[in-house]
């Protein structure tokens, strides 16, 4: 049996039951961290991509030495940063709003890239 307060027969709004407070579930929200591979070089990161199964479309690549940073665009390693050495360069703005499954991988490589001081 419960011991919700009914609502009056009649009334159009609340439902069956009366309104009661009660306390908010905690909310953990996931962030979508992708994979991290870091390289000694831009010319390394690019064929590495290339070959490396373990480097999937989507990962994020970091290069600190050079301070390129960026992520893997289906077969081509695309970076965020002003700096691309080896890496492609692209127009970001375009190809993330035609491609928003990369926007977790560009923005995660544009964090690492800020908190290197590289952006």
């Amino acid at each position: 049996m419960s011991n919700e307060t009914r609502q009056p027969a009649g009334v159009p709004t609340g439902g069956q039951f009366a309104a009661t407070t009660h306390a908010e579930g905690a909310v953990a929200l996931a962030v979508d961290t992708k994979p991290v591979h870091e390289f000694d070089s831009t010319g390394e990161a690019y064929d590495q991509t290339q070959c490396d199964d373990t480097i999937h479309d989507g990962d994020v690549l970091a290069i600190p030495s050079e301070g390129v940073y960026g992520f893997l665009y289906q077969a081509w390693p695309i970076a965020v940063t002003e700096q691309h050495g080896d890496l492609h360069s692209a127009n970001l703005e375009g190809l993330l709003a035609d491609n928003p499954q990369y926007v977790a991988a560009a923005d995660q490589a544009k964090a690492l890239a800020r908190a290197a001081a590289h952006i």
